[in-house]
């Protein structure tokens, strides 16, 4: 499982942070610096809010119409396909 380190996280002390937080703080950053996003996932969680927020759309290989990147894409006004069981995807 590849890890970053980042010495200001959680107060200060050094703290592993797993990659899908890294890959939301740099979905963060290219939005912050005008540039237009899509997060894709296996799946959205909560903890994927920050990256749903900059993203312009989201793209998930599961869920469907009721799924949690469907539900709250639709709240936030934002373009969502869940459920494109057609892409590949690897997460390592």
């Amino acid at each position: 499982e590849m890890k970053v380190s980042d010495p200001g996280f959680k107060g200060g002390d050094r703290t592993d942070i797993e990659l899908p937080q890294v890959q939301r703080d740099l979905l963060k950053m290219l939005h912050d610096a005008g540039k237009k996003v899509v997060l894709v996932r296996l799946e959205t969680s909560p903890e994927d809010i920050e990256g749903m927020k900059a993203a312009q759309g989201i793209l998930t290989v599961r869920g469907g119409m009721t799924s949690h990147a469907a539900v709250v894409a639709r709240g936030m006004g934002k373009c969502c396909v869940s459920g494109c069981s057609a892409i590949t995807m690897n997460e390592e």
